[in-house]
């Protein structure tokens, strides 16, 4: 059972000794948070102490801002009857350090592999008032999920035998020992600690890719032109699904599931003579399914054929990248479009702009920090009325986002292709 925890501090602000703050905090702020119920909710956190933290996605970046703050000394027996409060020498400097947060939406999320536990009561249940330090005041929302999301916006943790940093997390007897340190009069602090490895990851990655060029009968390179890119996607498409038939569910190939590959054609670009025609072929395939990868034998060598039966070319793959597939599968913040975004709907600039950021994270991709456009017109063949709004977009994403990347009315085709800038 996958559960994500959402963390979201309405005052920006976060004191602790790290941030994001340790998935055992996260089990101690729940512990803290259902004090007056421990043992109605005990199946709960012995689910959770069995479980695993297996994603911490930070939303915000931050960088900690050290403070000393004065607190007052409690004075010892011996010096009660004459103990001033507001003597200078009475009071201490206390070093603490303060994680300032930017924007109002989710500034932290969870992920919880849990074993076993009632999936009506972990909403109620794994709740949180507070995660870090006493000032840290928090909301929380608890959500049930099937799987990971491929992609989010912001800086990914997950458990890494090569891990960048180590943080302590929950583990068998984890509530037992606190309520034995409790019972004691002893601090949280002293309880014993378990930790792991956690590493940033590196990029998002919504799609694989399987790379093909195009070669005549004489297996000469074979050119076709930009605006008719539109044409080469259909082809592909078509072979790929007569390549498969009898191996893959047809309607995955041909495009007609929820998740199904996309296919193409991507200009050529990058060299000081590009042309920008059409002589290679990216297939992307939602990563993770890997039906089309594990095909390869029967998709190696296709025949294209136009919609008379003719053959124009051959579609052979290419398992080594060249200086132009490499500018559309790189990784990158930074993307910018070859052929025009379509846009499903028009409008002002703020409403456009916010169309291009709703395709882009439809696609998969993260939610953009930054976007930029021009309006432009195209006079290429496109499988979709060209009244639509079109715009060439420059789009910087929070993480490293790798290729190959296409948004917008009839993506499929090649339409609304980004290279990394």
């Amino acid at each position: 059972m996958l559960v994500r925890i959402e963390v979201l501090y309405p005052h920006q602000t976060v004191v602790g000794e790290q941030f994001p703050p340790s998935p055992s905090t996260v089990f101690q702020a729940i512990v803290s948070a259902n004090g007056h119920r421990l043992d109605e909710i005990s199946d709960v956190l012995l689910s959770m102490e069995s479980g695993k933290c297996i994603r911490i996605t930070q939303h915000s970046e931050t960088a900690p801002i050290s403070l000393r703050t004065a607190v007052p000394r409690m004075p010892k027996a011996s010096e009660a009857h004459n103990f001033k409060f507001d003597d200078p020498a009475n009071k201490l400097l206390e070093p603490q350090k303060v994680f300032p947060l930017d924007g109002n939406g989710v500034h932290l999320s969870y992920y919880f592999e849990l074993v076993t536990a009632a999936r009506e009561r972990l909403t109620d249940a794994l709740k949180l008032h507070v995660l870090g330090r006493g000032e840290s005041a928090c909301m929380s929302r608890v959500s049930l999920l099937d799987n990971l999301p491929d992609t989010e916006g912001g800086i990914v943790w997950e458990p890494s035998a090569l891990g960048q940093r180590r943080l302590d997390v929950p583990y068998p007897g984890f509530l037992r020992n606190l309520r034995l340190y409790h019972d004691a009069r002893k601090p949280n602090s002293k309880v014993p600690r378990r930790s792991a490895t956690f590493a940033v990851k590196n990029s998002v990655t919504p799609y694989s890719a399987i790379c093909y060029r195009l070669v005549d009968e004489n297996d000469d390179t074979f050119s076709y032109p930009q605006e008719n890119m539109a044409d080469v996607s259909a082809m592909m498409r078509h072979a790929m699904i007569v390549a498969t038939q009898g191996k893959l569910d047809g309607a995955y190939v041909s495009g007609h599931t929820k998740a199904h590959p996309f296919y193409l054609p991507v200009p050529s670009i990058g060299a000081e003579h590009a042309d920008g025609d059409i002589r290679r072929i990216i297939v992307a395939e939602p990563a993770g399914l890997g039906l089309l990868s594990s095909n390869l034998a029967a998709i190696t060598s296709l025949p294209l054929k136009d919609d008379r039966g003719k053959l124009v070319c051959y579609a052979v793959r290419e398992p080594d990248e060249d200086g132009v597939f490499s500018r559309y599968l790189g990784t990158s913040k930074t993307f910018r479009t070859v052929t025009p975004m379509i846009l499903d709907r028009t409008g002002g600039e703020r409403r456009i702009g916010k169309r291009i950021e709703a395709l882009i994270t439809k696609a998969g991709f993260p939610k953009p920090i930054r976007i930029t456009f021009n309006k432009t017109w195209w006079a290429g063949k496109l499988p979709v009325p060209v009244s639509r709004a079109q715009v060439y977009v420059n789009v910087e994403f929070p993480v490293k986002v790798s290729g190959p990347m296409a948004a917008g009315v009839a993506a499929g085709y090649g339409i609304g292709l980004f290279a990394r800038s």
